[in-house]
């Protein structure tokens, strides 16, 4: 089995750390900074390595969820699932270290159980820096069990389970267009080449549909709401009601516009 090593630091990628007071969970943005995911996809041509995606010692990210992405993305084109490890915070209780392990790092809580976890020490150590970024320490590389080969075994991950925002964003936006589920899936299975390659399960699409359902029948609610309290304002005798559970969903919603009673000729 192929041994865990660890790949130092070189001094060209050593960066100056921030350790001490309170820190930003991010970075502030910059129109000039390219991303790592797009310095990487940019170098694929001219690496010879089997995946386009990898991590290099020296790598910033302006997210810590940035980073995870990043490297969940390596793991799926190697073949394992990723989770975060343990991390260390500054007396201002900020994270200053976070680690980015394969998803069988660790030891079997239990004996003679199922648990995947057999000591591997593949990982990415990160470290925050001056600007209130992260940067790849640390990078070990090399798994100690076999790697998964086909789509199958990857979803068994996870990390592997979730759907990345851009994806969500192209199905927000097809749901807005009445696209129906399977059609949904469909159209991304395009994007990804084949159905097999999609790298999350029809169920977590459905999941992520009813999601968006529920926002636009809040949106929905919203919107009735201001309608209402509009007419409140410019209709002479509007009244509304609204009738909710214990739960405080909305059950029925009343409104009427109450008329002045006619005079009678003559009458005052």
């Amino acid at each position: 089995m192929p041994t865990s090593t660890e790949s130092p630091p070189s001094e060209s990628t050593w960066k100056q750390r921030f350790r001490r007071g309170e820190i930003p969970d991010s970075r502030p943005a910059s129109s000039g900074r390219k991303s790592a995911l797009e310095k990487a996809m940019r170098r694929c041509r001219d690496k010879h390595s089997d995946a386009i995606i990898e991590p290099e010692l020296g790598m910033e990210f302006d997210l810590l969820p940035e980073a995870f992405d990043f490297y969940n993305i390596y793991s799926w084109e190697i073949g394992f699932g990723i989770r975060y490890g343990s991390s260390r915070i500054n007396p201002a209780k900020s994270k200053v270290r976070q680690d980015i392990t394969c998803g069988c790092e660790g030891k079997p809580r239990h004996l003679n159980s199922r648990s995947v976890c057999c000591g591997c020490r593949a990982m990415i150590r990160l470290h925050r820096i001056d600007d209130y970024g992260w940067y790849i320490h640390e990078f070990r590389r090399d798994h100690n069990h076999g790697l998964a080969v086909n789509r199958g075994q990857k979803m068994q991950f996870s990390s592997h389970r979730f759907i990345d925002p851009h994806t969500k964003d192209l199905v927000r936006n097809l749901r807005d267009n009445n696209v129906g589920l399977t059609k949904t899936f469909s159209v991304i299975g395009s994007f990804f080449g084949s159905m097999e390659n999609i790298p999350f399960k029809k169920r977590s699409l459905r999941t992520l549909c009813a999601s968006i359902s529920r926002d636009h029948s809040e949106d929905d609610i919203r919107k009735t709401y201001e309608v209402l309290s509009e007419m409140k304002m410019k209709v002479p005798n509007f009244r509304d009601s609204c009738l909710v559970d214990s739960e405080g969903r909305m059950r029925a919603l009343m409104w009427t516009v109450r008329r002045r009673p006619r005079t009678a000729p003559g009458r005052r």
